[in-house]
């Protein structure tokens, strides 16, 4: 290959990882303004029947439906939560769905945890906590999923299911929170999903 080639390789290389590093991911953007109004909606489901999928009983704890912007998405390949929540979800509704507020506001999620911290004071603590959350999804079906591979950072979505325990017959346990006011560990929805729309 001669020098040329080289150099010019070199260049193209050096654009694209300039990119990813201003760009790190495909971002939605938009104008300043609460963009989903609606609070999460939940329904208790009493004595309700679980079902099974491969080594797992799924049992439904509430109804659950919400509409939501997503401030960030990992996906998880290992560990026993992965073969049944192959991603988590951050999502936020009222001022956490306005621009102006996530401009301030640096969102990261790492080991099945959601973290975030202010630029400047964008808004209190309890009024970030209370209008986000981090949720681990469970696909109800392979549509479901390829739809999930469809989400971008700001994407607006719709989501209707159940938040469920999970357990396997070996004693292993993950169980959803149902409040959306808590946080730390055991704070987190598990998230059975059987309709996701896009609405953006």
């Amino acid at each position: 290959m001669c020098l040329k080639k080289i150099f010019y390789l070199f260049i193209a290389v050096l654009l694209c990882a300039s990119f990813y590093l201003i760009y790190p991911e495909d971002e939605i953007r938009y104008e300043p303004g609460i963009l989903v109004e609606s609070e999460p909606d939940q329904t208790t489901i009493i004595n309700a029947a679980s079902w099974t999928r491969d080594e797992f009983t799924i049992t439904p704890l509430a109804e659950f439906h919400l509409k939501a912007r997503v401030l960030s998405y990992e996906n998880y390949s290992l560990g026993k939560e992965s073969k049944i929540s192959p991603v988590d979800l951050a999502l936020g509704w009222g001022p956490m769905s306005d621009q102006l507020n996530l401009d301030q506001i640096e969102i990261k999620q790492r080991n099945r945890w959601y973290y975030w911290k202010t630029k400047t004071i964008a808004a209190p603590q309890s009024i970030i906590t209370g209008h986000s959350a981090n949720m681990h999804i469970i696909p109800a079906s392979p549509e479901i999923d390829d739809e999930l591979n469809e989400i971008r950072r700001g994407s607006l979505i719709e989501l209707t299911g159940y938040l469920v325990i999970v357990n396997t017959d070996e004693g292993w346990t993950w169980k959803s929170s149902l409040s959306r006011k808590d946080s730390g560990e055991g704070a987190c929805e598990l998230f059975w999903v059987n309709e996701l729309k896009l609405i953006n």
